[in-house]
């Protein structure tokens, strides 16, 4: 059984795809990825450090917090929020991303001991 990698332009094209089907607007969808991508670029140095610090035992704690938000994202699409409310909840799963490139950085150390 193979499992499915949703890489990120794969999910921001399924952002603009769910919220320009809620509101109608395409304005509102490259709104909503806008806020997911300006979530994700000003929380990654806070990730990043995280990671560093806590080591990646805590990626599966993104991850479920990412999940969650997205989860919140199809919820107010399927409630017809307003378009203020999807652009915060865009915002929190941009922030809440997991940080896979940070997570490899701190695993390295562990995995090419000489």
């Amino acid at each position: 059984m193979r499992t499915r990698v949703v890489r990120v332009h794969e999910l921001r094209l399924a952002i603009i795809l769910a919220v320009h089907a809620c509101t109608h607007s395409f304005g509102v969808a490259g709104g909503a990825v806008a806020a997911f991508s300006a979530g994700s670029g000003l929380a990654a140095p806070a990730r990043g450090r995280r990671i560093d610090r806590r080591g990646p035992g805590c990626l599966s704690l993104f991850v479920v917090a990412h999940g969650c938000a997205l989860a919140a994202l199809i919820l107010e699409c399927a409630l017809h929020a307003p378009p203020v409310a999807l652009l915060g909840t865009c915002a929190i799963a941009g922030a809440l991303t997991p940080p896979l490139i940070a997570t490899a950085r701190a695993t390295w150390p562990e995995v090419a001991r000489p």
